[in-house]
């Protein structure tokens, strides 16, 4: 059964030719190929690779106590998590740049096995926005090029072309924000100069935001996307989604961040992942420390309404935003590659089919970053990423878990010799 990722029902009986890395053919069953490597499909699903359009690579996605959470080896072990779950591109949305940069590289040459890196390089933010304020504060050094602060608009024009000229980024990420901790934001003028800029050097960006009012002017002012479901009563949503969907612009909502500040200290949600094989012992040691980043709220602290994103990411479905699948992975217990898969079954509990899910994870995720004329979807030229499944995504959107084979570039990766430990 071929799920072609354009959205489209099942084809049965099929047969997807692959020839020097890219889909030669689509079509029924026909007479062998002489010379070539045959896969038996028989009782099988094959699907586009999947993508993730949210990671932070540099982090493990462990408590963030340990310097081996951030040694050479769990890197390694980070990316190879991604291609043990199927997951064939992903997109970096806030990386040290000579790391992501390096691995991107790295990748491209075939010296590195790991999914195909999109990289944004460091974020542009505030003086003192985030994540300078908040995840970087005390840490200057292991995190030291994680965020461009630019002052005005003529400074947010120099660094906007410094990382695309000098670094060669792909994309662009832009914090405008005051949330967490009531951190500086960009001014307005500010917002739109990136904007203007990245656009003028052909550059695709996306912003982070938290508020209603902050997703208005990002969409107003030209943003492709932004990143962060924003909490707030669905009324006060409507105007903004309906911007969003008329604009074009991509809504990636992370809510496998926000299911996890909602089960923050909870050991059996760790559990509930399932993560041998794709998540090491150092990472899940880490979790378990007292220090540990994501250690249980104040018992008298009122916990914010996570859960109420799921429910916004259903209205702004119904919409018609278009909503690729990211996970913003790295943070403490959302497991690279792993929660891929918790993302594609929280976007089915929004309301998504899990056709739709599957599509936000290949097709529409691939769109978010100009990539569609080259990935996403099972079509003849289209680059061989392919991920083949031992049971159907679309009688239970958990059965995506069970990547029996990758296609990367056209080379055969047996899931089973993937695991991390």
């Amino acid at each position: 059964m071929v799920l072609d990722g354009t959205g489209g029902p099942p084809t049965p009986h099929a047969r997807v030719v692959v020839d020097d890395g890219l889909i030669a053919s689509v079509g029924a069953a026909g007479d062998p190929i002489e010379g070539g490597t045959v896969v038996e499909g028989r009782g099988r699903w094959l699907l586009p690779g999947l993508w993730d359009t949210h990671i932070h690579y540099v982090l493990s996605a462990g408590g963030c106590v340990w310097p081996e959470e951030f040694s050479h080896q769990q890197l390694l072990s980070n990316l190879q998590a991604y291609l043990r779950n199927g997951i064939t591109s992903v997109v970096s949305v806030g990386d040290p740049k000579d790391l992501v940069l390096a691995a991107r590289a790295s990748e491209r040459d075939g010296r590195l096995r790991a999914p195909r890196i999109v990289a944004a390089g460091p974020t542009l933010t505030a003086p003192g926005g985030h994540p300078v304020a908040t995840i970087l504060h005390g840490e200057p050094g292991r995190f030291s090029n994680l965020a461009i602060e630019i002052s005005d608009p003529a400074d947010g024009r120099r660094a906007v072309r410094q990382l695309v000229a000098d670094d060669g980024v792909d994309l662009l990420k832009v914090i405008y924000s005051t949330i967490p901790g009531n951190v500086p934001r960009l001014g307005r003028d500010t917002l739109d100069a990136v904007i203007d800029e990245a656009h003028v050097l052909r550059r695709r960006i996306v912003a982070h935001v938290a508020t209603p009012a902050e997703a208005m002017d990002c969409i107003i002012g030209g943003v492709d996307g932004l990143e962060h479901m924003v909490i707030a009563a669905p009324q006060a949503l409507e105007p903004v989604f309906s911007a969003a969907a008329d604009h074009g612009v991509f809504w990636t909502p992370t809510l496998s961040l926000f299911d996890k500040l909602a089960h923050d200290g909870d050991q059996r949600y760790v559990e509930g992942y399932r993560p041998a094989g794709s998540v090491t012992r150092t990472v899940l040691d880490s979790l378990r420390d007292p220090a540990a980043w994501w250690r249980k709220p104040e018992p008298d602290v009122p916990a914010p309404p996570w859960s109420r994103t799921v429910e916004l990411t259903g209205q702004a479905h119904r919409s018609g935003v278009q909503l690729p699948l990211g996970t913003d992975s790295g943070n403490p217990a959302v497991f690279h590659g792993l929660a891929a898969h918790r993302e594609l079954e929280l976007l089915v509990r929004a309301g998504l089919s899990p056709l739709q899910a599957l599509t936000a994870a290949t097709a529409v995720a691939a769109a978010k970053v100009g990539a569609e004329d080259r990935l996403g979807t099972v079509q003849p030229g289209k680059e061989a990423d392919l991920v083949v499944l031992g049971a159907s995504p679309i009688d239970d959107i958990r059965n995506t878990r069970r990547v029996e084979l990758v296609v990367k570039r056209g080379e055969l990766l047996d899931a089973a010799e993937l695991a991390v430990v």
